[in-house]
């Protein structure tokens, strides 16, 4: 996963039979964290750091290679046609951050008993009563059987 402060580059040539060099990034100190080509023609595409080649791309297929590489140059990539690149970095030396610093984590609003929330622990009550009347309702029939207040008075016997 990137840092959140991770910025992507696109970098397009949609030029026929027209190689084309970009400077993507001025001489600086950068991370460089990902770098991705897709191309739909067989020609190369590459992009470096300072002259040193950090992903060739020989294929009309996807090349992506993911790597923490410090480049403290400027970083070119030079495109054949119909190809584009993606370029993930952060603006500084990625290795001097210290990982035992403590972060701030953002509070939840959501209460929660043993794992569930309030809202779930309602519901599981509200179904619980439910099914606990309809069991001794239905258990209460069962034992004392339907009562019929009279049962020679129905809608067919009209004599009564």
């Amino acid at each position: 996963m990137f840092p959140t402060d991770a910025i992507t580059i696109r970098l397009d040539n949609n030029t026929i039979n027209n190689n084309v060099a970009v400077n993507v990034l001025p001489s600086g100190t950068y991370t460089i964290l990902n770098i991705s080509f897709h191309s739909q023609s067989s020609e190369s595409s590459s992009m470096s750091c300072g002259g040193v080649f950090l992903v060739r791309h020989y294929a009309t297929f996807n090349t992506e290679k993911s790597m923490a590489y410090l480049c403290n140059n400027d970083v070119t990539a030079i495109l054949d046609n119909k190809t584009s690149a993606l370029i993930t970095y952060v603006p500084y030396n990625l290795r001097l951050i210290s990982t035992t610093t403590a972060t701030s984590v953002a509070s939840s609003t959501v209460s929660t008993i043993n794992g569930f929330t309030y809202g779930e622990v309602l519901v599981i009550l509200i179904l619980l009563m439910i099914f606990t009347q309809a069991f001794f309702s239905e258990l209460k029939q069962w034992f004392f059987g339907v009562r019929i207040e009279n049962p020679m008075k129905n809608k067919y016997n009209k004599d009564l």
